[in-house]
């Protein structure tokens, strides 16, 4: 090897260390001394928002930078920047060799983080017992990367945890703003708080009160995290501004639960405007020190920053929190958390190079990945930093694979099994610019473009029928919530298909156009096809594009039962299977019939026709089923009081078993698509 060959070797090998180096070592902190004192609480929320002239300037830049990707198709970008990711190899080295319960990039940066700072406290260490708070967690990788750790290096500890995020089953809960993966979830339900009206929204005061009360009394809660975020995709530029409010909201509820001396771990953006700068101030006086890090893991051209607090002094905020929250849910959106003079400029002036420091890490790494996507330029280091990054990761963390699965909260076999198709969720294909051209389209046209897109849905039209298996049962898990007006989420309707349902809704309502699916001509039409001997078949009738009240549908389904004889039948049109309130009382009510079966047609969608009911003076098991749906109608009727709804009637877990359920979603994505194909027809008679 020649001289040039050998300097060139040494620079390359220089190069790639520094660049290694730098992703591990993203950190600002801040130290308090004594100096920093939190302001009277009197004066909080009293002074109008201002802002720092330096800060504005800094979000200026950024977004200057970010606006150059607004052109990009997203699903082209996130696929190019994943290809440049240079922890892009960690996820798959560690699972290759660490085997851990349930790898996630969330799960490699809460790994990261515990190992870098000391979020688990003396305290904790000291009493070989502690419990830990978990904000915001879907899909609960933060819980089994501290579980994985904890077996590594304290296994004697005694843990508990507890969590809380949107509800994945409360359907009033929108797809852009949840988290729809449950595989841990749904294991796990016990240590999941979803408030009193389960919806799961810390933003909303009932839910973070029921987190306070059920932690009053507890003190050794040594560890609260919180890694709440809200899609920004229509707005980037204001992405600090629109999960501003969570963010204090996650701050209220850690500051309020940790014991003296805890850590508290939160999940940040860009520190621009004033709310984040009096949120970090908040957190500064009530920490002993806090740590501004971007994990190796998070995405480099994002502004995903991890704020680490250490050592909290507990009496600072119990002194202020009532008064704190009382003008928190008051004045949030009109006053500034403290006034301009409370906060000191030494602060102030570490913030604005916080800012500044980060900023400059992203718009390096946005502009490097725009001039390799113009130029398909290709850096021929990439492979071997990627691969010295997942190593580097494995040792400086000391990661170890732990004895057995016995170790881990779920089971990574376990997990590993269960598959739900509809979380599955995907980068939109569109970029910035086409969805702000889309939505300034005419109504009428945007309806158009919504039902093509459902029309082109692939699924074959084909009846279902399903035997009564008289050895299954499962027990009832009646769960009630507040009421929503659309259904937003489902476990039973792709995400991205129910999304564009939904938009065509809004649409609707927008034109305000009349239209009913099934239509009563068309149910008139099928019942007079169909010959139905109507003396032992009762027919009811429902709208697909509504989601019922369910008050209404439970009593309307039990009275029908209750004449029934022997023999019977009972047809269910237009009934919606997109909630498991809905899926789990069908379940319910198919307990009483020998066959269930979905029959489609084009008009009406899939008729449910429930054939031979069984009498309970026959069959022990029916008697226990009318039972239970009497129960299940006294807990509807407590709940209409109460101003809530009934949100399911069966635990998710023994919905997903049941034999029929495997076919809900192509029983849904058929009746989304008939649906749209009538719509389309009634729009074209309508122009004629």
């Amino acid at each position: 090897m020649d001289d040039y060959q050998q300097e060139f070797n040494f620079i390359n090998e220089i190069s790639i260390d520094e660049t290694v180096n730098t992703l591990f070592n993203k950190t600002f902190s801040l130290e308090n001394n004594g100096e920093f004192i939190l302001p009277n609480a009197n004066s909080m929320f009293t002074e109008d928002i201002w802002d720092i002239k330096e800060l504005y300037e800094i979000k200026f830049k950024l977004n200057e930078t970010k606006s150059k990707l607004n052109n990009y198709r997203l699903n082209q970008w996130s696929e190019h920047t994943r290809k440049r990711n240079k922890a892009g190899a960690v996820l798959w080295f560690i699972d290759k060799t660490i085997e851990p319960e349930f790898i996630t990039q969330a799960w490699c940066k809460f790994y990261e983080i515990v190992s870098r700072f000391p979020l688990i406290s003396n305290n904790a260490i000291k009493n070989k017992s502690f419990t830990s708070v978990h904000l915001c967690e879907a899909p609960g990788a933060f819980v089994t990367s501290l579980n994985h750790w904890l077996k590594t290096h304290y296994p004697l500890i005694k843990w508990n945890w507890i969590a809380t995020t949107l509800n994945p089953y409360y359907e009033g809960n929108s797809i852009e703003r949840m988290i729809t993966d449950d595989r841990f979830i749904i294991h796990t339900l016990e240590h999941w708080n979803f408030g009193p009206y389960n919806t799961g929204n810390i933003v909303e005061e009932e839910n973070r009160q029921q987190i306070i009360d059920n932690c009053k009394g507890k003190n050794n809660i040594f560890l609260v995290t919180a890694d709440g975020s809200v899609d920004c995709s229509n707005d980037p530029g204001e992405q600090e501004q629109i999960v501003t409010k969570l963010h204090l909201c996650e701050t209220i509820t850690a500051l309020s639960i940790l014991s003296n001396g805890g850590c508290f771990l939160l999940k940040m953006f860009t520190i621009f405007e004033q709310t984040s700068v009096s949120l970090i101030y908040l957190l500064l006086c009530c920490f002993k020190s806090i740590h501004m890090f971007k994990p190796a893991t998070s995405k480099e051209g994002n502004s995903e920053i991890y704020v680490i607090c250490l050592n909290f002094n507990s009496k600072i905020f119990a002194n202020n929190y009532e008064i704190f929250n009382e003008k928190f849910n008051t004045f949030f959106s009109s006053k500034a958390i403290f006034c301009r003079d409370d906060i000191p400029e030494k602060f102030l002036q570490q913030i604005i190079n916080c800012a500044e420091y980060f900023k400059n890490h992203q718009c390096k790494v946005i502009l490097d990945n725009i001039e390799s996507f113009n130029k398909n330029f290709k850096n021929i280091n990439l492979e071997i930093i990627k691969k010295t990054v997942a190593e580097r990761f494995v040792d400086i963390y000391d990661l170890k694979k732990l004895d057995n699965e016995d170790l881990q909260i779920v089971g990574r076999t376990k997990l590993a099994a269960y598959k739900n198709i509809c979380s599955i969720t995907r980068s939109p294909l569109d970029s910035y610019n086409e969805r702000k051209v889309m939505n300034d389209l005419e109504p009428n046209c945007r309806l158009n473009i919504l039902l093509k897109i459902l029309q082109n849905v692939e699924i074959q039209e084909r009846e279902y029928r399903f035997e009564r298996d008289f050895k299954s049962f499962h027990k009832l898990w009646f769960t009630l919530g507040k009421p929503y007006r659309r259904i937003k989420s489902s476990k039973f309707v792709p995400t991205r298909i129910l999304k564009t349902l939904n938009q065509s809704f809004e649409i609707i309502e927008m034109m305000k156009m009349c239209f009913h699916y099934p239509s009563e001509e068309n149910v008139t039409d099928y019942l007079n096809r169909m010959c139905f001997n109507f003396t032992s078949t009762s027919i009811l009738k429902f709208q697909h594009t509504n989601e019922e009240n369910n008050y209404f549908l439970i009593s309307e389904i039990y009275k029908e039962l209750e004449k029934f004889v022997e023999g019977n039948n009972l047809i269910l049109i237009g009934y919606s299977l997109f909630s498991q309130m809905n899926v789990g009382l069908l379940k319910l009510v198919a307990r009483f019939f020998r066959q269930l079966i979905f029959q489609p047609d084009n008009k009406l969608g899939y008729v449910i026709i429930l054939s031979h009911y069984i009498s309970e003076n026959n069959n022990n098991i029916s008697r226990n089923e009318k039972n239970n749906f009497k129960q299940l109608v006294d807990f509807a009727n407590a709940a209409k009081l109460k101003e809530t709804i009934v949100l399911s009637v069966f635990s998710m877990l023994d919905l997903y078993e049941t034999i029929w359920m495997r076919k809900i979603v192509y029983i849904n994505l058929w009746n989304i698509k008939s649906f749209a194909k009538n719509l389309e027809e009634k729009i074209i008679q309508g122009n004629n």
